[in-house]
């Protein structure tokens, strides 16, 4: 399945593991463009959560700017 299509599906954020394992990314890769704001995220506790229609968002944009 498209990931695109896949986050749009969802309506709950996604946390750190869940986006990196649908992504294929490793965890400091992601938490770096989390801080650098590369990607929108925010903190509950001490996880970061990902809405899931922002990272589609996020990841539209990747592939029109290639």
């Amino acid at each position: 399945m498209n990931i695109v299509k896949h986050l749009r599906d969802r309506d709950t954020a996604r946390t750190s593991a869940q986006l990196c394992k649908l992504m294929n990314l490793h965890p400091v890769t992601l938490r770096e463009w989390t801080r650098a704001g590369r990607i929108s995220a925010h903190r509950m506790g001490r996880e970061w959560r990902y809405d899931p229609a922002k990272v589609a968002d996020w990841l539209d944009e990747r592939e029109v700017g290639s």
